[in-house]
């Protein structure tokens, strides 16, 4: 097996790709062209929160990694959410109601039309227009029992 094949391995290729430069972002469906989309946020605070774009991380392969996994857990249920809590490279806080983690996928992204918005506290790399991943990895929950620096509450 090669490092991409397993959960370790993944997991060393995608710091190696935040390390190479790229942009990491987590999502739910397999798609060859990422579009964007409107961001509902419930921190209405963040200045960010509520683009009209493609979310993407550049320092935390935990984050692309959780949003990948997160799911409904019972869907007769009215609602659901998943939240997390993170200052980079102290551990992450899981939690919500109604969740539960499958499989999802972790999209390695090149930079060119990213843009960085907010400020120290609401920081974030966006697109506006489409993008080509460079690579799409495939993710289960199997993965969280070797992720480091994850806390479920």
């Amino acid at each position: 097996m090669n490092e991409r094949e397993t959960n370790h391995g993944k997991i060393v290729y995608l710091r190696k790709c935040l390390e190479g430069g790229y942009l990491l972002h987590g999502g739910k469906i397999r798609t060859d062209l990422l579009v964007p989309m409107q961001a509902k946020d419930d921190d209405t605070a963040r200045k960010t929160g509520q683009a009209f774009a493609i979310y993407a991380e550049a320092t935390d392969i935990r984050i692309p990694i959780l949003i990948s996994l997160f799911a409904e857990k019972d869907t007769s249920k009215r609602s659901w959410r998943s939240e997390y809590t993170s200052h980079f490279p102290g551990p992450i806080k899981v939690g919500g109601e109604n969740y539960t983690f499958t499989p999802g996928y972790v999209y390695v992204l090149p930079r060119e039309s990213f843009t960085t918005e907010g400020n120290k506290y609401d920081y974030e790399y966006i697109s506006r227009v489409p993008v080509v991943p460079k690579e799409v990895i495939a993710i289960d929950p199997s993965i969280l029992s070797v992720l480091e620096g994850i806390e479920f509450q």
